[in-house]
């Protein structure tokens, strides 16, 4: 499971350089807490969590936009803005710089930031990217935001989670033991990447998903695994060709996918 080491407690620390040469201080639990109950109190609290965190980092943003376009060199605009998610809205938005999705870089910024994260395939990762980048420059309503690069680690490990499933899916009916051992080992240990660990650390629930992930990846029935995603997470269409049952029921993307079975 999701065990927190002193390795993970650094990767949290350094997320910050400015504030990790400080080495008295510490995270306040009870404050976290306080702030994410705000934030729990203010979502939706029914269907799939098509991108847990967008909301909050929208509002992280807001104050961020007064300096948004301050990054460029001539006239090539950075993602990288050198600047880091305040303390006190970790647990909204996550740690790490705050990236400028409009950046000609973005898309290699988030590829660099998220290697550690494993895909079934070369071709996954790339398209989750696609699908990443896409989402991040359109912003909320047409307003640019700023997201941190954990909550981008944090968006990527929901796609591979995705894709892994969908791998799964078509090894069970494809009768491919190894294959399917192999993505249930994915499946199982998603609980471990560093991406997961640092956002569960600082809010318990956002993962907690995986767990019956895992379980379903254990078993054999692939509308089980489906149903473990459906009202869970947003999974991009092209990472599941062969789930469909990862949809919601309703979702008009269903027709665009072969029937499960």
């Amino acid at each position: 499971m999701n065990d927190w080491t002193d390795r993970h407690e650094t990767l949290l620390r350094g997320a910050d350089p400015a504030r990790s040469r400080d080495a008295d201080e510490t995270l306040d639990r009870a404050a976290l807490d306080r702030a994410w109950q705000q934030v729990v109190t203010s979502m939706p609290s029914s269907g799939p969590r098509r991108r847990p965190g967008r909301t909050v980092v929208a509002g992280l943003a807001a104050a961020a936009l007064l300096g948004l376009g301050g990054t460029a060199a001539a006239d090539v605009l950075s993602s990288r803005t050198g600047q880091y998610v305040d303390r006190e809205d970790w647990q909204a938005g996550g740690p790490g710089e705050e990236l400028d999705p409009r950046g000609e870089d973005f898309r290699q910024v988030v590829a660099d930031e998220t290697t550690g994260i494993p895909f079934p395939s070369d071709e996954a990762r790339q398209l989750s990217l696609d699908a990443q980048v896409a989402d991040q420059r359109r912003g909320i309503e047409g307003e640019p935001v700023r997201v941190s690069t954990s909550a981008m680690a944090g968006f990527v490990a929901n796609d591979a989670v995705c894709s892994w499933a969908s791998t799964w899916a078509r090894a069970t009916r494809a009768g491919d033991r190894p294959g399917v051992q192999q993505a249930t080992d994915a499946l199982v240990g998603a609980t471990d990447w560093d991406a997961v660990v640092v956002l569960q650390r600082l809010e318990p629930e956002r993962f907690d998903w995986l767990a019956g992930v895992a379980q379903a990846a254990r078993g054999t029935s692939v509308r089980a695994m489906g149903a473990s995603l459906a009202a869970e997470v947003y999974c991009p269409l092209a990472l599941i060709p062969d789930l469909p049952e990862a949809l919601p029921p309703g979702d008009p993307r269903r027709a665009d996918l072969r029937g499960g079975s």
